[in-house]
């Protein structure tokens, strides 16, 4: 589980040892190459969410407070979680119907 801010991908500059990797068909992870930290998840499939760039809360020393906007895979959240705010949940079979190549599958 990974808690993230939405940013502006032409606003924001990523330095350092960082590497990518293609986990979906519709996105990307980047880590730290030193540490494995996650750093950002960027949308690269076609479509109005193309170029969607998450940073890690973890990059910001003082994150608390900030809302939750969206939570990805809330069906697979551990229990020990407690996300009971007001904010979008979207499970699995809908996160990936949203990126589906498949236009039968999308809602």
């Amino acid at each position: 589980m990974n808690f993230a801010f939405e940013a502006d991908a032409n606003t924001v500059r990523i330095e350092g040892p960082v590497k990518t990797i293609a986990l979906m068909p519709w996105a990307e992870r980047g880590f730290c190459s030193k540490c494995g930290s996650g750093v950002f998840y960027r949308v690269t499939a076609e479509g109005p969410m193309k170029g969607l760039l998450k940073l890690s809360a973890g990059l910001f020393p003082d994150a608390t407070g900030l809302p939750v906007g969206i939570e990805f895979y809330a069906d697979e959240r551990p229990a020990a979680f407690d996300l009971s705010h007001d904010h979008k949940t979207m499970t699995r079979a809908e996160v990936e119907a949203l990126f589906s190549d498949n236009e039968e599958t999308r809602r």
